[in-house]
């Protein structure tokens, strides 16, 4: 599981802890019984993706690099989320 932001800023600007969305992931990776040493998180500021995309990539390579996966979920080619359509190009 990698997440590439904790999109605390998104979060303050809408009244929610900074924590918000990462305590929601603990909850996820439980349910999915993902061990949290099979996760990677990345500090990317939401709305910047594209400013950032080159290294993004890099990361991504270097994720590639790291393991392979057995399963990949992106959002959707159609997805209009900026941040979204940067992961998934």
């Amino acid at each position: 599981m990698v997440y590439f932001s904790d999109c605390k800023r998104s979060a303050l600007a809408l009244g929610y802890e900074a924590d918000v969305l990462m305590k929601e992931n603990v909850q996820v990776l439980k349910t999915l019984g993902i061990s949290p040493n099979n996760v990677r998180y990345f500090d990317f500021d939401v709305r910047s993706f594209d400013e950032k995309r080159q290294e993004i990539l890099d990361e991504m390579i270097e994720l590639k690099k790291s393991f392979c996966p057995s399963i990949v979920v992106l959002p959707s080619s159609k997805d209009v989320h900026q941040d979204h359509s940067c992961i998934f190009r």
